[in-house]
This record gives C-alpha cells, structure tokens and sequence, in this order.
C-alpha cells in the first residue's frame, strides 16, 4: 500500500507538471498569435488601400479592412447587407462582365489578378480601384481569394487629362505647320516631333553649331544669324524666347520661310539645362510681306519704283560706296540721270489723260530696257523718271548711254484724230565728282535738266558743263545758265 500510495502521488505530480507545461505552451502560443495578428492588423492599416477576403468572384465576403469600407464610404453592417454575399455586385455594372471576365482569365491561367474597375460609393460618386490578388487554399475549410484594392481615380483622371492634352495638342500640331523640337543641355540629346522629318526629310539638330555647313539645310546667307540665335539661347536668362526668321531647304530641295522660336530652362545656379522650341512654316506669309512691300515701293501705273523706294535705294548705294571711299578718278563715275517729259502737260490736256497714262507707261518701259535690273529706276514725279547707275563707268560709256537713252525717248501718242508727239531731257550728275549724297546728286542732276529743256528740250546735259561750280539749289544754276547759254553745246539736236 506504502508503495502504492507513493506511486499514486509521484504520476499525480509528473500529470500537473505536464499540465502546467501544457497550459504555458498554450498561453505562450495564444500571446504569439495574438501579437501576430496585432502585427497582421497593424500592416493592414497602414496600407492605403484595402484588405478584402472573398469567397471567389460569385461569393460573399469574409474579410473586410477599415480602408477598404472607408474608401467606399459605408459601415461594415451597411455593407455586408448590400454586397455581403456577392462579390462581384459591387462592381460598377457597365464594368462587371469585363473585369469578371478579366479575373477569370488570369485566374484559370495562375495568373495573380491585376485589373481595374469602377465602384459606386456611397455618396454615388464613381472611384476607379485597381485590384490586385491572388487565390489562397487552406488545409482545413474552403479556399478564398485574397485581394487589396487601391483607389486610382486621381490617376486615371489624372491620365485622361494627360490624353486629351496630348491629342489637343497633336490636333493643333495637325492643323498648323508646327514642328516641335527641345534638348536636353546635360546629355546632349535632341528630339523633335514627326512633322518635323516630313519636313525636312532627316533629322539635324538646329541648336548646335554646323563649321562644316554640311548638317543645317540653311541659306548662305542666314548662317550668321543662326549662329548668333544658337548662343543666345544657351545664354538669356529663364523663360526668355528667342526667335529667328530665316530660310531652309525642306524635303524637296526647296527654300522656304521658317521662324524659330525657342526658350530655355535653368537649374537652381541659373545655368541653362534644357531647350524647348518650334519651327513655323512662314514661307506664304513672308511671300505676302514681301508682296505688299514690294506695291508700297512700286509706282502703280508703271511698275517701276516710287519716289521714296528709289531715294531709299540709292541713298543705301551711296552710303556703301561712302564707306569703302576709292580714290577718286574724274574719268570714272557713278551716273544719276533725271529725266523730265517735255510738254507732257499739252498731251493731258490736249488728248485726255488716258493718252497720257499711256505714253508714261511707254516712255517708262523705254527707261527699263536701257538699263540693268541691278540699277535703280524709278519714277519720282508726275513726268520724272531718275536712274542711278550701281555700276561704275567711263565718262565717254555715260555720254553714250545719255544719247542713246534721248535718242529712243520718243513716242507719238494719238487719240481720236489727233496726235502729239513726246521727247525727254536729260539731266547728269556722276558720283564723286558732282556729289557724294543723295540730295545734292538729285539737286545737280536737276539743275541739268532744267538747262536741257532751256536749251531746246530733247537732249542730255551734264551737271559739270554747266560751270556753276558748287552751287546746290536750281535758283543759282539758272543765273548762270542764262549768262552761258550762247556757250552751252547740246548733245543731240532736235
């Protein structure tokens, strides 16, 4: 019995020691899990999205984060009422059949589900979700699709804007002659748009210096200007545009009009990193330009210059030939010759101013085909016409050219059955010898004129012949004309 009773309290003692192991073992693995499931709940909060737990596509939910309800803007009763048994309800029903079918999909290939759908909130606004998850099969019980969904619909607003934006901006691209192009200073790397190879035909970078003239399709005389356009947009300061007008060889070999326009960016020491600019077509609105300018400078009935376009041309001649002074030759010399109708008004008044236009028109066609195109010829009055030589000549080539020019100068007109006929008197006064400025040339070479028609009309008479020496207004040179005129010999006779 003794030893019974001492074995009987030794398999007590050894059963509550395992007991009590047992029940720390169990206490142990219970604080384990609960710590795990606190670290569990605490990575579920602190995800922006939300945690969902569902029983497949068709089947309710078992699992349900805060986020996730938060985002949707419902209470867990609330929601488990509406959508609790059926997943796939709380999808936006003009999504569902597509996102359903996408899951479906990736999930018979053991694809992770990756799709995008939209949800109705509680507010009834609409709220993109991407939705990311994965099947999860347990040992004991039924498996489950495991998810986290996010709220995308700050980016897919986000990216439609950046879509319309794009295609508004390739729509404007589309209906003007805009090229886009912009590089980056740091790397080096240039980029244009489409437009701009359908234009030119390659690629060539229109920042960078070309020493070989072999890159930029540019006309010769515009490279200066590029150049000077390439370093100053490397250089001006933040968000200053610089532009350029000059002209390229498109695809086709052909010059046309471009105008570049560029600004630049800089980084926080003010130093230019990056370049965006554009490239417009401006080849019809520089012809247009061009042709306005030309009719304000052209005299309507003649086509020939205006008075003020041919001072403006040959002052520009003068100023040049002013600045690169030669020394002087009295046997060389710039011509200007001032020619004035004589009796043109009889021919107004007698046969109408028809007949008139008419026989400027002819008269002034005469000038034209005396002369080279690089000369300037132009009507500066009612009946006067001047020209102004470019070309240096001998004074004999003048003389020459004056009795030629007087001798041609001569047109009958007619009207109904009357007729008149019209001469021309020549006034000539050469550069150095008779003056170096556009007014006193004109000046010298009226004075000569007013003394071919005091002679006769219809001859050409040389500012130096006249022996007023450095007289400057008409009023003097016909003092000294008159005292001269037995002594002055005309060129060509009536």
């Amino acid at each position: 019995n003794a030893i019974t009773t001492t074995l009987v309290w030794r398999i007590i003692l050894v059963g509550a020691l395992l007991a009590l192991g047992l029940l720390f073992l169990a206490r142990r693995t219970l604080h384990k899990m609960r710590l795990q499931q606190e670290d569990y709940r605490s990575i579920i909060s602190s995800i922006s999205g939300g945690v969902i737990k569902f029983a497949g596509l068709h089947g309710p939910f078992l699992f349900l984060s805060p986020n996730s309800l938060r985002l949707l803007g419902y209470g867990k009763e609330e929601f488990l009422r509406l959508f609790g048994n059926d997943f796939s309800a709380t999808i936006y029903e003009h999504d569902r059949d597509m996102a359903l079918r996408t899951m479906e999909q990736q999930l018979e290939s053991g694809l992770h589900i990756d799709v995008e759908y939209r949800i109705r909130s509680k507010s009834g606004a609409l709220i993109w979700i991407c939705h990311k998850g994965s099947p999860v099969s347990v040992d004991h019980g039924a498996p489950y699709i495991q998810s986290i969904i996010f709220d995308i619909t700050h980016n897919r607003e986000a990216a439609q804007a950046k879509r319309i934006s794009d295609e508004r901006y390739h729509f404007i691209l589309e209906q003007h002659d805009i090229i886009i192009f912009e590089q980056n200073l740091e790397t080096g790397h240039f980029s244009c748009s489409a437009q701009w190879l359908q234009t030119f035909g390659r690629v060539f970078n229109i920042l960078e210096p070309d020493p070989r003239h072999t890159l930029i399709p540019v006309h010769k005389n515009d490279r200066t200007r590029l150049a000077v356009f390439q370093n100053a947009v490397r250089q001006e300061a933040h968000h200053v545009k610089t532009s350029l007008e000059l002209r390229l060889h498109d695809a086709a070999g052909h010059l046309r009009w471009y105008r570049i326009e560029a600004s630049n960016l800089t980084n926080a020491q003010g130093k230019p990193i990056y370049i965006f600019g554009i490239i417009t077509d401006i080849d019809q609105q520089k012809a247009l330009e061009l042709q306005l300018r030309s009719q304000a400078n052209r005299d309507s009935a003649t086509g020939m210059r205006n008075k003020m376009a041919t001072e403006q041309a040959a002052a520009r001649v003068l100023d040049m030939l002013n600045r690169h002074a030669e020394v002087p030759d009295d046997a060389q010399g710039y011509a200007m010759f001032m020619i004035d109708f004589d009796n043109f008004k009889s021919i107004n008044d007698r046969l109408g101013h028809a007949a008139g236009d008419r026989a400027i028109l002819e008269m002034a066609q005469i000038i034209s085909k005396n002369f080279r195109n690089t000369d300037i010829a132009g009507r500066v009055g009612g009946d006067e016409f001047l020209v102004f030589c470019t070309a240096k000549m001998h004074k004999e080539q003048i003389r020459q050219r004056a009795r030629q020019l007087v001798s041609q100068l001569h047109t009958q007109c007619r009207a109904s059955e009357d007729s008149l006929s019209l001469t021309a008197s020549l006034g000539v006064a050469c550069y150095p010898q008779d003056g170096k400025d556009f007014a006193t040339l004109f000046n010298h070479a009226d004075m000569a004129t007013y003394e071919a028609k005091r002679q006769g009309r219809n001859r050409c008479v040389f500012f130096d012949e006249l022996g007023v020496g450095d007289a400057t207004s008409p009023a003097a040179v016909r003092a000294a004309t008159t005292k001269n005129a037995d002594d002055a010999v005309p060129l060509l006779e009536d």
